[in-house]
């Protein structure tokens, strides 16, 4: 499918992660309100609705094999920037997916480094690594 621009203050994408990584969050902004060009976000289209979206948690970084491209970051940067964000519907689902909530419910939480430190007791992703590696952070 082809990118379009997803304006999320008038339509809906759910999110499955609560917290946010201040340091890319600010990176992120830094970059938007500099004019930088993001990769697309992938995400799901909710049938029945024309305006519902949820991002796509199989997606992998083309850049990074070894991680899962969300979007999570990018998407919510978009949106308190209140910039329309560049997505690709990557597939479509009749239902919102249990266990998800609205990128309108997020909330940015100043205390949060390192989100992705551990999932359920076990290494995920190397955010300072991520940063030093990808070029699409601005510090």
């Amino acid at each position: 499918m082809n990118p379009f621009y997803l304006d999320l203050w008038q339509e809906e994408l759910y999110d499955w992660e609560r917290l946010k990584s201040k340091r890319i969050i600010d990176s992120l902004l830094k970059g938007i309100e500099m004019g930088d060009v993001f990769e697309p976000v992938f995400v799901w289209k909710i049938a029945h609705w024309d305006t519902n979206y949820c991002l796509d948690k199989e997606k992998i970084d083309p850049l990074h094999p070894e991680w899962r491209d969300g979007g999570h970051h990018r998407a919510f940067a978009h949106y308190l920037a209140r910039k329309p964000l560049l997505v690709v519907v990557s597939k479509k689902f009749s239902h919102v997916p249990l266990g998800l909530f609205s990128i309108r419910e997020i909330k940015f939480d100043d205390n949060v480094e390192n989100p992705f430190s551990s999932c359920f007791g076990i290494p995920c992703l190397d955010i300072e690594g991520k940063l030093r590696k990808d070029q699409r952070y601005r510090q």
